[in-house]
């Protein structure tokens, strides 16, 4: 597929990567040094280890996440994370608080946010959306003084 010469593309700064068809992510999404701004959507539950790879990044964008029940618990490296969004669903199912798959299964979503995610001391914006079950947020959070309102 087109995705496994994604390490050929040194210089990209920003990519949108749509897994819904790959069901992953490209193995070597990790080794572009150079990417800045990357949306997700994962539908499928695609692991985000590679994404934690990509120290250069400033904006992370996953949507339509609704198999995931958790972000990689190393998200913390990502030293310099400015923007953090987390959208369960594209669209808002209405009265839906579990989501449905393209597979006919039900998915709870995003349940909890690492601890890590206090180590993000560059972070301005999050924004945790259609988090229906998402429960607490780390204690951590209170130290991101540049998250701004």
């Amino acid at each position: 597929s087109n995705l496994q010469k994604l390490s050929q593309l040194q210089c990209l700064s920003k990519l949108l990567l749509d897994s819904h068809r790959e069901h992953s992510l490209p193995p070597d999404l990790g080794d572009l040094q150079a990417l800045v701004h990357l949306i997700l959507s994962c539908q499928d539950n695609p692991a985000l280890d590679p994404v934690t790879r990509l120290r250069r990044l400033q904006h992370l964008e996953i949507w339509d996440c609704s198999s995931l029940s958790s972000l990689p618990n190393d998200l913390g490296v990502l030293s310099g994370l400015t923007h953090l969004t987390v959208n369960g669903d594209r669209f808002r199912f209405p009265d839906d608080r579990i989501s449905t798959s393209a597979t006919g299964t039900s998915q709870a979503g995003i349940l909890e946010i690492p601890d890590s995610l206090g180590a993000l001391t560059k972070l301005q914006r999050l924004v945790l959306q259609h988090c229906e079950h998402l429960d607490w947020l780390p204690d951590a959070i209170g130290g991101l003084h540049e998250l701004v309102s």
